[in-house]
């Protein structure tokens, strides 16, 4: 279940931070 939340974390979380910083 970890691997899965840090992969999801992974995918989320630069997605998530380049979103706020073009706004």
């Amino acid at each position: 279940m970890a691997e899965q939340f840090h992969e999801l974390c992974a995918a989320v979380v630069p997605s998530l931070v380049g979103y706020v910083a073009n706004n």
